[in-house]
């Protein structure tokens, strides 16, 4: 697969919420979690586009389940579009399906540790002493609960957001993305019709083959429209052609793992650009124009229109 085109969006991921209203981003897609919204008390209006990040893979990192029930987010969602404006599209809570993520890892850490995985064992049924169930039966679990809370918060949203809510297909094998197309076809659901599908569980892979291969495939079958969570520039040498849209808060970490101001006006003010609007705008746009240069083609406006 050679990829020849950009996605139709790239969105800067932030946890920053108050970025939404400004200025400096108005002409910059914003990606914000629920997670960093839900217990504020008052919302920022934006300024410019936004997509709204269901906050699941720290959810299920985290704690092994979602916190928060269906309806609890539904309400969430209402008040989010009520007070800062129309998302671009709305991400359900599904399920990731990363081995870390079903069988855990590195638990003796603190949940808020980075490499902390608290495993769905108990979610899915497992008692804690016995021996846990095999990877693709354990996948199989997630994508029905996926495919669960797809179809309940599309009874839960009014008509207004129930249009920007996205399917994502969720895997850990081609295999297992393959069969979520089926699961939600059976449940009523073609996803080949969908203005916008996510592709789930990719963000810690996203440069590889294995994931250009999946993404060839779900293209293939007709999902033309593809939004990958979590696939920056690497990722998208390899199969932006068949994204419209992508995320990533990759130059967070960057600049953490930097550990000093990337910046000289920024010496003495931060320790380093973490939390840096002129580190990510820098990151942004380099990761834009890259992607620009390697598909000869100008960076492409977005899939959904601003308007509400």
């Amino acid at each position: 697969m050679t990829a020849t085109s950009t996605p139709a969006v790239f969105y800067l991921g932030t946890h920053h919420p108050h970025w939404l209203a400004d200025e400096r981003f108005r002409d910059v897609p914003l990606f914000v979690s629920s997670r960093r919204l839900r217990n504020r008390k008052t919302l920022p209006h934006a300024v410019g586009r936004w997509a709204l990040d269901s906050g699941g893979f720290t959810e299920i990192k985290m704690y092994g389940q979602w916190t928060i029930t269906p309806a609890e987010y539904a309400e969430l969602v209402c008040w989010y579009a009520r007070d800062i404006g129309m998302p671009d599209f709305i991400a359900p809570m599904d399920w990731m399906c990363e081995p870390a993520i079903i069988y855990g890892q590195n638990q003796h850490l603190k949940p808020t540790d980075p490499r902390y995985f608290h495993g769905t064992r108990a979610a899915r049924g497992i008692p804690p002493d016995g021996p846990d169930e095999p990877l693709d039966d354990a996948v199989h679990k997630h994508q029905m609960w996926t495919v669960t809370n797809y179809l309940q918060l599309r009874k839960l949203l009014p008509p207004y957001l129930r249009e920007r809510l996205i399917a994502v297909a969720q895997g850990e094998r081609l295999r297992h993305y393959l069969a979520i197309l089926d699961m939600f076809a059976d449940a009523g659901v073609d996803l080949r019709t969908l203005p916008l599908v996510g592709l789930g569980s990719v963000c810690r892979r996203q440069h590889t083959r294995e994931i250009a291969e999946i993404v060839g495939a779900l293209a293939a079958r007709g999902l033309r429209n593809m939004h990958g969570f979590g696939v920056k520039a690497d990722g998208l040498d390899l199969y932006g052609a068949d994204l419209s849209s992508a995320d990533s808060q990759a130059w967070s970490d960057g600049e953490r793992h930097r550990g000093y101001p990337r910046f000289p006006e920024c010496v003495g003010v931060h320790k380093n650009c973490a939390n840096c609007p002129k580190a990510a705008l820098r990151w942004r746009t380099k990761v834009v124009d890259r992607l620009a240069r390697a598909r000869r083609r100008p960076y492409q406006l977005g899939l959904f229109d601003q308007a509400a």
